[in-house]
């Protein structure tokens, strides 16, 4: 087993070989990951008996503070090993080795290692997170990733039950939309709303923003709850992780809409129009925060009274 430093002109084997990875998500494309340019150092990693037979790709770029420590991934929620399929536990382990020992000779020291979710795969998969342990990889959590599972039925709680009922009663209504114009009113929603709630800045901008729509057009849909004038009271940019696995990458409403409880009537529609579409997951994402758990205890109470389950968020480190 061998690991190499991913060239350009692979970039698009890349791409085909995570589509068709059971745990590879639109988070490890070159689609994706592309869109930061030069903002981070590339180390991705080609594994596999040779150029031609691949059996894993690892995201990684350089640690914005410590050039010595490699990240997989710090431009994405999450990066991990992305492996072909059946996986054999001594080849995952074989793998993971390969890698350490490419990262070492290119100057790395360290590894963080932040592996996707098993619920996003296809199949459950925690081969390598068991294989980082026995190589004695420190663990810690990182915080608690919240999805759905839309073949179940959903208990919704008493606030978000009578938060849709109010949203209806102002006669809000759901549509999904993909134009640049509803983007572009769109991020004007979320950095207000980032802004004057959070005094923050969304993650990428307005150009990123409309870069990432083109790059993702196939599997990205802007959702909106729009008032009786047609403006936008509340939206989510939903992105596809897998054909069946969606992701709310961002959620953001207006001050009516948040008066009205748009946000509420929104989740709650994109969630039955996609298991009307035979989905699976929708994931609402990890709550990061500073709390007593680590985490942003109102934001993941909203995702859970939505009718979400959760997962650790694990984080990884190794010196390599």
């Amino acid at each position: 087993m061998q690991a190499w430093r991913l060239s350009a002109a692979e970039h698009e084997r890349w791409d085909s070989f995570v589509t068709q990875a059971d745990n590879g998500t639109l988070l490890h494309t070159r689609r994706f990951l592309d869109y930061h340019g030069d903002r981070f150092v590339d180390c991705s990693l080609v594994i596999g008996d040779g150029p031609d037979r691949w059996f894993a790709v690892l995201p990684l770029a350089a640690s914005k503070s410590d050039p010595e420590v490699a990240v997989s991934h710090p431009g994405a929620t999450f990066g991990g090993l992305v492996t072909s399929a059946p996986q054999r536990a001594d080849r995952v382990r074989a793998a993971l080795e390969a890698a350490f020992a490419n990262l070492w000779e290119a100057g790395y020291r360290s590894l963080i290692y932040r592996p996707q979710p098993a619920f996003l795969g296809r199949q459950p998969d925690a081969v390598a997170l068991q294989a980082m342990l026995a190589l004695n990889a420190e663990i810690k959590p990182k915080s608690l990733f919240s999805m759905a599972d839309l073949r179940e039925p959903l208990r919704l709680s008493k606030g978000r039950k009578w938060g849709i009922g109010k949203a209806r009663k102002v006669d809000l209504r759901v549509e999904l939309d993909s134009s640049e114009e509803s983007y572009l009113a769109f991020y004007d929603v979320l950095q207000d709303c980032l802004d004057t709630r959070h005094g923050a800045e969304p993650l990428h901008s307005r150009d990123e923003f409309l870069d990432l729509r083109t790059r993702c057009a196939e599997d990205a849909v802007l959702a909106v709850a729009l008032d009786a004038h047609g403006a936008i009271a509340a939206g989510s940019w939903l992105l596809r992780y897998q054909p069946r696995v969606w992701h709310t990458q961002y959620i953001a409403s207006t001050p009516a809409g948040r008066e009205h409880k748009a946000v509420d009537l929104l989740v709650h529609e994109v969630m039955a129009r996609l298991h009307q579409q035979d989905a699976r997951v929708l994931s609402l994402g990890p709550s990061p925060g500073e709390g007593p758990l680590g985490i942003d205890e109102g934001l993941f109470n909203f995702k859970a009274g939505c009718g979400c389950g959760t997962e650790v968020q694990w984080e990884l480190v190794l010196d390599v």
